[in-house]
């Protein structure tokens, strides 16, 4: 459960400041199927949460599913943990996008 913090790290923002690598690499089919694979996995990410907010609806965030699937005995912990990976991912993914997307581009 852990391990969903890091599903949530805005890969959408970030995806603006390496388009250009795709642009490089192959051109458009680069590209879209990359993007469809990105798609793809990105809704199978999106089941497996919904799935867990219809069986344990929470008013929290992922620590709070790490919080009531993970033994007892480290529950408390894990839970610590993913909200801080959560903290970590969602803070400077956004400023590291933005500064890839509006870097000086060689053409």
């Amino acid at each position: 459960m852990v391990w969903f913090s890091f599903s949530i790290i805005t890969c959408w923002t970030a995806l603006g400041g390496v388009l250009i690598i795709g642009v490089r690499a192959g051109d458009p089919p680069v590209m879209i199927f990359g993007w469809v694979r990105v798609c793809v996995f990105t809704m199978l990410v999106a089941l497996a949460m919904a799935e867990l907010c219809s069986r344990w609806p929470v008013a929290g965030e992922q620590y709070s599913w790490v919080a009531l699937l993970a033994p007892r005995r480290v529950s408390l912990q894990l839970s610590y943990v993913a909200g801080w990976f959560m903290l970590t991912g969602d803070s400077p993914t956004p400023v590291g996008a933005r500064a890839c997307a509006f870097s000086p581009v060689p053409y």
